[in-house]
C-alpha cells in the first residue's frame, strides 16, 4: 500500500498501519516479516488487521550500533507473502543506510550546536578583552596625567632655581641630577601614554 501516517498524528490514534506490529518492533528491536498479517495470533486483535486490509507486512527497526532511530513499515494488502528474501535484503540495505545517515545528520546537527555555542563564547571573550583593554587605556591615560603635573612643576622649580643659582653654592650638580632625572622620568610617562594611544588606535 501507498498509505502515509498524517504528521503529527499521535502512532496510537493511526489506523493507516498495523500499530502492534510496530509496537511490536520497538520492542524487541528484532524484524517483523507476516504473509498473512490478519492470521498471526499476536496481531489479531489489531484494528488495522481486522479489517483485512493488510496481508503482507514487513517492519524493521532503523538502527545503527544498537541505537534505533526509527522504524520501517511496509505493507501490501494484495498479495501475500510480496515480500521475498532479495526484496528483505533491498529493505535491510535502505534500513542500514537511513540508520547512519540519521546517525550522521544528528552528529553534524551537535557540531553545528558546538560552532554556534563556541562562536558565542569567543565573541563574548573578545568583548570582554576589548573592555579590558579600554579600561586599562583609561587608567594609563589617567595615571599619566596625574603623574605629569606634579613631575612638570618639579621640573619647572628645579630650572628656576638653576636659573638663581648662585655661583658660589655647589647645589647646581644636585639640581641637573634632579631635572635630568625628571626629564627621563617624563619620558617614560609620555611613552607609557603612547603606548595606551596605540591600543586605542588614537596613534600610529
Amino acid at each position: 500500500g501507498d498509505q502515509l501516517v498524517p504528521s503529527g498524528m499521535p502512532l496510537l490514534e493511526c489506523d493507516a498501519l498495523a500499530v502492534s506490529a510496530v509496537q511490536y518492533v520497538a520492542r524487541t528491536s528484532a524484524w517483523l516479516v507476516l504473509d498473512n498479517g490478519a492470521d498471526d495470533e499476536r496481531f489479531a486483535a489489531d484494528p488495522h488487521l481486522q479489517g483485512g486490509r493488510a496481508v503482507s507486512i514487513l517492519c524493521t527497526p532503523i538502527a545503527h550500533k544498537g541505537r534505533r532511530r526509527g522504524t520501517v513499515y511496509l505493507e501490501n494488502h494484495l498479495v501475500a507473502g510480496c515480500f521475498t528474501p532479495a526484496r528483505l535484503e533491498t529493505v535491510r540495505l535502505l534500513a542500514s543506510q537511513a540508520a547512519i545517515s540519521i546517525e550522521n545528520a544528528a552528529l553534524i546537527e551537535n557540531l553545528e550546536s558546538k560552532v554556534q555555542q563556541r562562536t558565542v563564547e569567543l565573541r563574548e571573550a573578545r568583548d570582554r578583552a576589548e573592555s579590558a583593554s579600554q579600561a586599562k587605556g583609561e587608567f594609563l591615560t589617567s595615571m599619566s596625567h596625574e603623574l605629569r603635573t606634579p613631575l612638570n612643576a618639579i621640573l619647572g622649580y628645579t630650572q628656576l632655581m638653576l636659573d638663581e643659582e648662585d655661583s658660589s653654592c655647589d647645589h647646581g650638580g644636585s639640581l641637573q641630577t634632579i631635572r635630568r632625572s625628571g626629564r627621563h622620568l617624563l619620558g617614560l610617562i609620555n611613552d607609557v601614554l603612547d603606548m595606551s594611544r596605540i591600543e586605542a588606535g588614537r596613534l600610529e
